[in-house]
């Protein structure tokens, strides 16, 4: 396999970045929402 499809070695298309905004804002809302619900339980 050359180097040139080594997917590690690729940048980030627009689409995986906007993924991986996506998942990192849900996460950083889910995180403290649940975290007040563990605590009214």
């Amino acid at each position: 396999m050359s180097e040139n499809t080594c997917l590690e070695k690729q940048p980030l298309s627009q689409e995986m970045l906007d993924k991986i905004d996506a998942y990192w804002r849900a996460a950083t809302i889910c995180q403290p929402v649940s975290f007040i619900f563990w605590i009214i339980r």
